[in-house]
């Protein structure tokens, strides 16, 4: 599906999650790790860590090898849509657009009112960001003290979870 964009609705299709490239270098760090995790919660006798450590290699693998879907969003006067769900505005006290290519930064991050609930991220890629600016600023403000991407979304870059 083509990006689409209009007065009352701009629609994108985005990848389900995001992904990062891991290399054989990053596969074998990740599996000294596990492995030294592992004889710890052993001569600590900590059957939890254990499995903790075996259930996250596993979902990690797991997740490495299965083929990401696309979901599409659309954002219109009803509100934000990202595949089966959907979002009214009134669910959200602000909204920043975060464009800055050079360091591979495009999102939309939506804070909810609700401050038990982990924020809102939307990869916008080649839509307008300057579009989707306006258009949420007719519903949601704008944050405008947020400059860089949340600290868990640079440390999920960094070691490419």
């Amino acid at each position: 599906m083509e990006n689409q964009t209009d007065l009352n609705q701009m629609s994108w299709e985005i990848q389900e999650y995001e992904t990062h490239k891991k290399s054989k270098k990053w596969y074998i760090i990740a599996s000294i790790i596990a492995i030294l995790s592992i004889i710890y919660a052993i001569a600590v006798d900590n059957i939890l860590f254990i499995i903790i450590i075996v259930l996250s290699t596993i979902i990690i693998i797991m997740r490495d090898k299965d083929k990401i879907g696309k979901i599409l969003v659309i954002i219109d006067q009803d509100g934000i849509h990202v595949g089966q769900k959907s979002y009214s505005f009134d669910e959200f006290k602000t909204f920043v657009v975060l464009y800055k290519p050079k360091q591979n930064i495009k999102n939309i991050y939506l804070e909810y009112k609700n401050p038990i609930k982990q924020r809102l991220s939307i990869p916008i890629l080649n839509m307008d960001p300057l579009l989707i600016r306006k258009f949420l600023l007719k519903y949601i403000d704008e944050d405008l003290d947020r400059t860089n991407r949340p600290l868990s979304e640079e440390l999920t870059a960094i070691f490419k979870l």
